[in-house]
């Protein structure tokens, strides 16, 4: 069963909503880093390598873009307290979660293909929200994200299709 978690970013103030944003980037290109090995299948962890990449370049973006606008990255006591952070933090536990029941179950690539593609729209969607939200000189940095993340979930859509 998939649960879907709503979370409305009508809270954030401008920098929660980058915080959140360059957060979810970050904890997603985690994930790909720490499942490439558990993954069996060659083709889909050459799909998966592909979107860590892509998601460090995407982390790299948001990081430059960040420090542009004078916005810190949280940590310490900032990190504990941000609404951004806690919310994607219990996205993401739940996330793992699966993925390492799927693991211990032997169904971690079909699960894993699943449940990324899902992470890389949801956080698309965030993306895109964003940049509607952004001053028109800002958008570039969030067209260019959200292309990475269409084409990462393109790769995982072909490899479900070729399987």
């Amino acid at each position: 069963s998939i649960f879907i978690i709503v979370t409305s970013n009508k809270g954030d103030d401008n920098a929660q909503a980058v915080i959140r944003a360059y957060y979810n980037i970050s904890k997603l290109k985690e994930t790909t880093k720490s499942f490439q090995n558990k993954i069996k299948s060659s083709d889909l962890a050459a799909v998966n390598a592909g979107i860590n990449t892509s998601l460090s370049s995407n982390e790299q973006d948001l990081k430059e873009f960040m420090k542009s606008r004078k916005i810190e990255v949280p940590r310490g006591d900032s990190k504990k307290n941000s609404q951004a952070i806690k919310q994607t933090d219990a996205i993401f536990d739940k996330f793992i979660a699966t993925l390492d029941d799927a693991f211990l179950n032997a169904t971690i690539d079909e699960v894993y293909s699943r449940e990324m593609a899902y992470q890389l729209i949801r956080v698309k969607d965030l993306i895109t929200r964003r940049k509607k939200a952004s001053p028109s000189s800002q958008r570039s940095v969030y067209e260019k994200i959200e292309k990475n993340l269409a084409e990462s979930s393109k790769q995982l859509e072909n490899y479900h299709k070729a399987k």
